[in-house]
């Protein structure tokens, strides 16, 4: 059995889904987990190191609470 790579999260009540949900009350956020860097992963920090949200980075990229953010000039000719 192949797992796939990406799932479906509820930023409200934090339920996560297999599949796309079709009669949820909020409106999910679909997560291809193959698509996020290392960085994403990682909790929000300041420059001098402090977390500033144990969220990852991604899901305060996804619900709108930071800016996403623009990929480097290395990353894009990787």
């Amino acid at each position: 059995m192949e797992i796939s790579p990406v799932f479906y999260l509820c930023p409200k009540c934090f339920e996560t889904f297999e599949t796309e949900p079709s009669h949820h009350q909020h409106t999910v956020l679909r997560i291809d987990t193959a698509q996020l860097d290392v960085e994403s992963r990682k909790p929000l920090m300041d420059n001098q190191g402090n977390l500033l949200s144990s969220a990852p980075r991604w899901f305060l990229e996804m619900t709108g609470m930071i800016s996403r953010r623009l990929p480097t000039a290395a990353a894009l000719a990787a």
